[in-house]
Formats: C-alpha cells, sequence, structure tokens
C-alpha cells in the first residue's frame, strides 16, 4: 500500500537535536514544516517511540472530510486533547472526566451551532404548492452560533487542566494542513477573526496556558505563524541531505558506495523514491553484480522504481496517478477529463492532493499551482512512454484537446508535441519570437520551458531537431538577460553541436562571444565573432554580418583600439545603407556615436545618438529608443544638465512600461539613480535603485542585481556609512563572480578597499590590490578605470 512506502523516516541530525533541545529549553511549541514528502509523519513516529508517554493526533485520520465540516473537527479535535489531559490526571481523572461529559455550557453552545431552521409552507385558498424548494440563509447568526461552540470547547479544555502543574507530557499533531477546516469564512462585511485561525489564535495559546508543563509538537505542511507571544521552535523539513540519504540506506541495508551514490544522484534525496530505490536494491533481482552498476549508474529509478510503484498502488488510485502524469499543472477538471469512464470515490481529487509527491509550487509569477513531483512525473512517463505508448500518446492528445478548447494554447502545444502531432509548431515559433522582441521574458520562458522539459527533449531530438534548437537559443538568450551565463553557454554549445541550421548556428556564435565579453575574455570573444562572421557571409546573412562587425567593433572598444573599432562600425553602417537594412540603421549609428563619444566628439556623437533616436521612434521600438534616451540622458548630466538628462530618463521610463519590459525600466531607473548620487541626490538616488533592484529580481536578472548592490554601496559610501557600504559591496562582489562579470567584480572590489579604508581596516590594501589586479587583467579594455582608481587611492 502506498502509505506503507511513505512511512519513510531517517535520522535527521537537524530535527533530532531540535527536539532535544526543545525537550531541554523552557520552549512550549516546536514546528516541522516543509513539503509534502519529507517524511514530516515519519519523524513525529519517531520522536513518539522516544517519548514516555507521548500524545499523538493525525489530524487526516479524525474524521471523514468530504461529509464533515469544522464543526465536527473541532469537536474531535478537543475531545481527543481532552483525553490526553485526563490521561496525565492521576486519581481525579474520572471526576474530571465526567466533569466535561456534562458541561452544561457546552452542550448550550452545541445546539446554538447547530439548530436547525423549520420551515413549514401552507397553501391558502385552494391553492397549490408547485416548487418547494426553499433557500434559507442563517448568515452571521450560524456563524456566531458556531464561534461562540469553539469558544466553548476550549474553555471546557481548560477547564480540564485547570492550570496544574502536574499535568505533563509531549503533545503531537500532525497534518496541519487540515487545520483549514477550522478556519472558517466570515461573512461579507464581517471580520471575525476567532472563526478565521481558530487553532493558531485560540487554541494553542490558551492550551499553553492551561497546561503549562505540556509541550506542543506539530507537523504539517506550511509554516504557520505561531503567535509572538508562545517560546517557539520552527524547523523546515526539505529533502534529504547526500549524509540523511545514505544513513537511511545503510540502515535498511543498503551499503555498496557507489550504489549509494547512485541512489542519492537519481533520487535527489526525495524520501519516497529513495525508500523504494532501497527496495529495488534490497530485492535486487538476483544481487548480482549487474543490479549494483545498474543502481549506481542511476538506471533502476527509470527501470525498476515506476513499474514497481505503479504495482504497490490500488487499482483506482493507479488510474488516478497515471492520468495525473500527464498534465504540467494538476487541476480536479483536468485529471477528470484525462480518466477513463466509471464510479470513482467521491474523494478521489482530495485523496490525489494529499499524496506526498503531489505538491503545492510556486511558479515564477507567485501563481500557486498544484503539481506532481518532477523526478516521479519525469520516471512514470518515460516508463509510460516504454511500456504503454498507446495509452501515453491518447492521454496527451485528450489534454491537448481539452486545452485548445480552454483557448490555453501554451499547454495545448506542449501536450500536441508530446503525442507527435507538430501543427502548432510555426505558431509557436512566431509567439516565441514575438515574446523575445518585446523583451517578454516571462512569457518567452514559458514557451521554452515546454520544449525544455525532459520529458519531449529526447523524442523532439530524433524528430524535430530544428524545434529543440531555436528553443535551446531562445532560451540561452533569456538566460543571458537574467544573467546566467553558465546555463546560456550550456545551451549553446549543445546547439552549435547538434543543429544543421546555420541560422541557429549564427545566433549562437554570437551569443557565445557576448558571454565571453561579458566575462572580460576579448580574445575569445573576437574569436567567437569571427566565426559568426565567416559563417554569415558564406551564407549571405545581412543582419548577422552587420551584427558580427558591430559586436567586433565592440571588442575593439572595450580594448580602447578606437580606429580599429571605428573601421568596424563604418564597415557595418556602409553594410546597412547598401542593403538598406532599415531595422539595423538606427542600430548601427548608435554604435558609430558610441565611437565618436569614445574619441571625444561628443557633437558629432550626439548628431548620431539623435538621429538613431529618431529612426527608433519613426519604427515604434520602444526598447531601442528607451536605451538611447538613457545614453542621451547620460550624456546630458556629464554636461552639466540635470533636468535635460531626467527628461530624458523619465521618457526612457515611460518607453520601457509601453513595451511592458520590466528588465529596460530596471536600467533605465538604476541609469537615473547613478546620475542623482553624482549630484548628491541620495534620496531619489536610493529611491530609483531600489525600484530597479526590486524589478531585476523579479524578471531574474542576477547581472541587474548585482549592478544595483553596488550601487547602494556607493550611495552608502556617499553617506559616511562605511560598514554598510562594505556589506553591500561584498555581495555585489560574491554576486559578480558568481555570474563571471569581471568588470562588474573590479569595481566591486575597488569600492570595498575604500569602504574598508574609511573602516581603518587592515584588509582595506589587501581589497585594493585585489581591485588592481582585477582591471590589470584586462588591460586597455578599463584602462580608464585603472588609473581612475589609482588617482583616488593615492
Amino acid at each position: 500500500m502506498l502509505a506503507e512506502i511513505e512511512a519513510v523516516f531517517t535520522d535527521r541530525e537537524e530535527a533530532l537535536e531540535a527536539f532535544d533541545a526543545f525537550l531541554r529549553d523552557a520552549s512550549r511549541v516546536l514546528l516541522f514544516w516543509g513539503v509534502a514528502g519529507q517524511g514530516k509523519s515519519a519523524l513525529l513516529r519517531e520522536l513518539s517511540g522516544r517519548t514516555a508517554e507521548p500524545g499523538l493526533v493525525d489530524l487526516e485520520t479524525l474524521v471523514d472530510y468530504e461529509s464533515s465540516d469544522g464543526l465536527d473537527l473541532a469537536e474531535v479535535l478537543i475531545d481527543r486533547l481532552a483525553a490526553f489531559l485526563l490521561g496525565r490526571s492521576g486519581r481525579r481523572s474520572a471526576f474530571l472526566r465526567q466533569r466535561y461529559r456534562r458541561d452544561k455550557n457546552l452542550a448550550r453552545a452545541r445546539f446554538t451551532a447547530v439548530a436547525p431552521v423549520h420551515v413549514q409552507l401552507t397553501a391558502v385558498e385552494s391553492g397549490t404548492i408547485e416548487r418547494n424548494e426553499i433557500n434559507v440563509d442563517t448568515g452571521a447568526h450560524l456563524r456566531y452560533g458556531r464561534a461562540e461552540f469553539r469558544d466553548a470547547l476550549i474553555r471546557a479544555l481548560c477547564r480540564i487542566a485547570g492550570g496544574r502543574t502536574a499535568l505533563e507530557g509531549v503533545l503531537m499533531i500532525d497534518t496541519l494542513e487540515r487545520l483549514t477546516f477550522l478556519d472558517g469564512i466570515a461573512g461579507e462585511g464581517e471580520t471575525p477573526t476567532r472563526i478565521r485561525h481558530w487553532f493558531v489564535q485560540e487554541l494553542l495559546p490558551a492550551l499553553c496556558v492551561a497546561a503549562p508543563s505540556v509541550k506542543i509538537v506539530l507537523a504539517g505542511r506550511e509554516r504557520l505563524e505561531i503567535p509572538e507571544g508562545l517560546c517557539r521552535r520552527q524547523v523546515e523539513l526539505t529533502e534529504w541531505t547526500p549524509a540523511d540519504s545514505a544513513t537511511y540506506l545503510t540502515r535498511v541495508g543498503v551499503t555498496d558506495a557507489p550504489t549509494v551514490k547512485g541512489i542519492q544522484a537519481a533520487c535527489g534525496g526525495l524520501p519516497l523514491w529513495t525508500s523504494l530505490a532501497a527496495d529495488a536494491c534490497r530485492l535486487g533481482e538476483g544481487g548480482d553484480a549487474s543490479w549494483s552498476i545498474r543502481a549506481a549508474e542511476g538506471r533502476v529509478v527509470h527501470e525498476w522504481l515506476p513499474r514497481e510503484f505503479l504495482r504497490r498502488l490500488p487499482h483506482a488510485q493507479r488510474e488516478i496517478v497515471t492520468a495525473a502524469t500527464v498534465p504540467r499543472v494538476i487541476t480536479k477538471e483536468v485529471v477528470g477529463v484525462l480518466l477513463p469512464p466509471g464510479d470513482r470515490e467521491p474523494d478521489w481529487y482530495t485523496k490525489l492532493c494529499g499524496l506526498s509527491f503531489v505538491r503545492l509550487v510556486t511558479d515564477p509569477t507567485g501563481r500557486s499551482e498544484i503539481r506532481m513531483h518532477d523526478l516521479i512525473r519525469s520516471a512514470l512517463l518515460a516508463y509510460l512512454e516504454a511500456q504503454e505508448p498507446a495509452l501515453l500518446a491518447g492521454l496527451h492528445a485528450r489534454a491537448a484537446a481539452y486545452h485548445a478548447a480552454g483557448g490555453t494554447v501554451l499547454d495545448s502545444a506542449y501536450h500536441r508535441f508530446a503525442s507527435g502531432d507538430f501543427s502548432l509548431e510555426e505558431q509557436w515559433r512566431r509567439a516565441l519570437d514575438d515574446a523575445l522582441q518585446r523583451h517578454d521574458l516571462g512569457q518567452a520562458l514559458q514557451y521554452t520551458s515546454i520544449i525544455l522539459a525532459p520529458e519531449l527533449r529526447t523524442g523532439l531530438a530524433e524528430r524535430r531537431a530544428g524545434l529543440l534548437n531555436h528553443a535551446r537559443v531562445s532560451a540561452a538568450q533569456i538566460a543571458l538577460h537574467q544573467g546566467d551565463p553558465v546555463k546560456a553557454e550550456e545551451l549553446l554549445l549543445l546547439v552549435l553541436e547538434t543543429s544543421a541550421d546555420d541560422s541557429l548556428r549564427l545566433q549562437a556564435l554570437d551569443s557565445l562571444g557576448d558571454i565571453l565579453l561579458r566575462q572580460g575574455d576579448a580574445a575569445g570573444a573576437e574569436q567567437r565573432y569571427r566565426e559568426a562572421l565567416n559563417l554569415a557571409r558564406r551564407i549571405d546573412h545581412d543582419l548577422g554580418i552587420v551584427t558580427a562587425l558591430s559586436s567586433l567593433g565592440d571588442v575593439q572598444l572595450r580594448r580602447g583600439a578606437l580606429p580599429s573599432a571605428r573601421e568596424l562600425y563604418a564597415e557595418a553602417m556602409e553594410h546597412v545603407l547598401r542593403k538598406r537594412l532599415r531595422k539595423r540603421e538606427g542600430l548601427a549609428r548608435r554604435s558609430m556615436g558610441r565611437i565618436l563619444l569614445a574619441e571625444g566628439d561628443r557633437v558629432s556623437a550626439r548628431e548620431h545618438f539623435l538621429s538613431a533616436l529618431a529612426i527608433f521612434r519613426d519604427d515604434r521600438h520602444a526598447l531601442n529608443e528607451g536605451r538611447t534616451l538613457v545614453i542621451l540622458g547620460r550624456m546630458d548630466s556629464t554636461d552639466g544638465d540635470l533636468t535635460a538628462a531626467r527628461e530624458r530618463f523619465t521618457r526612457a521610463l515611460v518607453c520601457a512600461r509601453e513595451a511592458k519590459s520590466g528588465l529596460h525600466e530596471a536600467n533605465a531607473l538604476l541609469a537615473s539613480a547613478e546620475v542623482e548620487l553624482k549630484y548628491g541626490g541620495l534620496e531619489i538616488a536610493e529611491s530609483a535603485v531600489r525600484k530597479a533592484l526590486e524589478l531585476f529580481v523579479q524578471v531574474g536578472s542576477q547581472l541587474g542585481a548585482a549592478r544595483s548592490t553596488r550601487c547602494l554601496g556607493d550611495i552608502s559610501l556617499a553617506r559616511q556609512d562605511a560598514t554598510e557600504a562594505a556589506r553591500r559591496y561584498r555581495e555585489a562582489l560574491a554576486a559578480f563572480e558568481r555570474i563571471s562579470v569581471a568588470t562588474g567584480a573590479a569595481a566591486a572590489s575597488a569600492g570595498l578597499a575604500f569602504a574598508l579604508r574609511r573602516l581603518g581596516e587592515p584588509a582595506a590594501e589587501a581589497s585594493h590590490e585585489d581591485a588592481r589586479r582585477r582591471f590589470a587583467a584586462m588591460g586597455r579594455t578599463e584602462a580608464k578605470s585603472y588609473a581612475r582608481l589609482e588617482r583616488l587611492w593615492g
């Protein structure tokens, strides 16, 4: 049975240490919380066995939740708690039990809470009653009665305890998520808080006062907000660590080191999956050496676990779990559509959601969804594809039809692709490219995620490699925007290895060059851009040629080789004008403006930026318009015109919001913050940079977050708060190093040196030397920054 294979406990050192400390100190409440499948119930059973005369109450088994309500649960729960306290009342136990059962106040409150409403219909003047359906809204009266009954339950329980210090013991309450049946919903315009959080806000504090020597251990999926007045401990249970897994596997007889390591890697610390893998190794199908090798390679997870897992489920539940494996997000309606016809228990969906591998998760937008654990879903899908391909294809086809009827194109495309139907391929490509054009990274990420899902990748690699590599290139661009160059590089290298599409290879080469340039490897970036240029010329790809030339110009500009940069930018501009590439003309003119600015010709540079701005406005390209406005705003600030700079930044923010690009909005805010800081507007600067940081976090831009953190360090240093500045610079330095951005790391290291120097810390010299080393390693690329550092330090 599933209950048996989920009853897994391992020696969680943190949990056991917390429990031992809880028994020794003054804490009254200990909460273990975490998502399903972490062994919370098994932990409480283990702790119960280690405790003298414990009381263990599992809310899951108290009442039939399909036919009961919060009123029933409240009364049954109080009865169980009363039994626990009465069992510790010595010779007065019988007297107190009788007193509890005959509590008149409790009986009166019970009647008020469930008082029936009598309605009599009478026909007059020979009339008839055609319809006898009557809806009676007892409204606030019934809710008030139920609240009074729950209060009476607490008072009855407290009268039993009576503050007697002789009452001792450890009370354990499991499956706290069932407490939602006690948290009634207030009527419109009413806020009776005693109904909303009855257990946490009312019962728990009263019980702690009435029985001061009783300790309470709670376990559930959610982190309850225990009242501040109660002395408490909280421990979150997550997937097993490798040490936890090894302890459990050793205890059940799996000791072969390679096998233990393979199970740890394949099961990801999921207790249920690890316990099944342990069973597989113990049974061993003969226990020969080949079995251990297969286990060590993780193949047992795909070859044996899904079959054994499904075999152990009751037949009715096996159908439900199989159907729930197919959709990415589980809802009662979609699983019901996928199930074959037949009668089922009324609570089938409640039981499904109660399984340890079915979890409530939060998606990137903050929306809560019910999903199956990735490891188990992936293994079950692989098993079904190998053993029951017709069943799986039929389930995907039904799911695709269901989502198409509901207008959810994304899920419909996912299930069509999974079933081998690629009729939506072109629509998917257009939608993804459109999202990237608008810099709607969240939408683009959703489109790439369905193609890059592990269960689709293998099939797509064989049947639709172009579709798969299109998604990889797009996902790499998103990862770059979010500041994850490692992930981006991994995806792009896969494209170069597997793609026969030259246009995709061209994009991959250009993006790989961008990664290397960001990391400070100008030589490596130049090599990739040269490869892209050669490929673009070979296939006569005009946009690719212009992009590669401009990128090579960026490399030379970074190196300080201005003549070479000018030559490359000019060649790109000539190609744009000759081929009439209107979409690239604005970008080419902006690049020429950058080289002119570097050469010191600010007048000509401004003319080129304004020309580029006009083109972007004509083309209604809000994002490039906004980015050009930021450049002009910085020029205005350098020229001493703060008013003009602020107007430019304000307009750039409008452009970013029109394009619905949180990333570009954050960049504009950060640029304005840096200018305000330069002019001493610390309050305005801090407000802008904090808004920028919030947006960078929302869109997942690690680079932007690192830059914002460094700017907060600059602001703190300007305020003479060197301690806070040092903290911010350290955070920024770690973030830049994590994403391999050499220039940012060098600047953060320099800021840290100045903050430590102001604090009189001996480590200031070491930080200064580190910053010098970082700037020097980039050669002429950061020559000005290096010279400025030395001038200010001296």
